[in-house]
């Protein structure tokens, strides 16, 4: 792994963790799940973004 693939990898955590506080702000403390939604679809994405970098980080160079 490399540099540019260590700060990609932080700039996608760092999304994630901004729109997961986006939800926890937007909805309420009564419900156990996530109504969907623009927040949500959002939040999933930056998800997949983050795992699909993250294995880029495991392979073997």
């Amino acid at each position: 792994m490399n540099i540019k693939e260590i700060k990609l990898a932080a700039a996608m955590a760092a999304r994630f963790i901004a729109l997961s506080k986006e939800i926890e702000s937007i909805e309420h403390k009564d419900y156990s799940y996530v109504q969907s939604g623009a927040a949500s679809g959002a939040l999933r994405r930056a998800s997949m973004d983050l795992t699909r970098q993250l294995a880029v980080m495991r392979r073997a160079t």
